[in-house]
């Protein structure tokens, strides 16, 4: 899947590349551009299988349905939040896998009082909120409007989710595991944040020796 991916993210930017003759945007593209489009590519194109495969064991499941409400909740967040990319393919679905496993898993064994599940879902806001947008590979966003509309993005996209919650009471329980488990995740980015400061420190400290 990887190679094939390559194969046509590859095609794609020899694509634009070629049309630099006569398209005026190609011709103002930079390599960094390039690098940019390639990476959003891969993404997507990776996303597409990830989503298929998933798609296909909770369908054998008989869970299909809890799995698109999930998917949706995610997706919702992390349109404007942002998310945590691994460095392989494999590592973004095994995560990916888990995460959906847990949501569905959890939501069928443990349900939640409302009490609880307002707490939590509390702590999952306030916490995407602080992070929010997550930096990636290509996703460094320093204007202070920008990062400022995409917080009230993510806090509408809250607020929309939270009546759908109770709206669809049926699955009310699902859809706090999904925020909830979105907490769990900021957790997680904070502790490689801290695991990556701890590394750069180390490296600076050995040059210097």
């Amino acid at each position: 899947m990887n190679r094939i991916n390559r194969h046509i993210t590859d095609n794609y930017i020899r694509k634009i590349k070629a049309s630099k003759k006569t398209s005026k945007d190609a011709k103002e593209m930079t390599d960094i551009d390039y690098e940019r489009i390639s990476f959003g590519l891969s993404i997507l194109l990776s996303k597409v299988e990830e989503t298929l495969l998933i798609g296909v064991f909770f369908a054998i499941r008989g869970s299909l349905k809890e799995l698109i409400i999930s998917m949706i909740v995610l997706k919702a967040i992390r349109l404007y939040a942002g998310g945590i990319h691994m460095k392989k393919e494999y590592q973004c679905f095994i995560v990916t896998f888990i995460y959906f496993y847990s949501v569905i898993f959890l939501s069928e064994k443990i349900y939640l009082s409302s009490e609880l599940s307002i707490i939590l879902q509390a702590f999952s806001y306030m916490a995407v909120l602080i992070h929010t947008p997550i930096e990636s590979r290509l996703r460094h966003i320093t204007d202070k409007k920008k990062i400022i509309l995409l917080k009230i993005k993510v806090t509408i996209s809250f607020i929309l989710i939270w009546i759908s919650e109770i709206i669809l009471m049926k699955y009310s329980n699902l859809i706090s595991w999904s925020l909830i488990l979105i907490l769990v995740e900021n957790i997680a980015y904070e502790c490689i944040k801290l695991f990556r400061d701890v590394k750069k420190k180390e490296a600076t400290y050995e040059k210097e020796l």
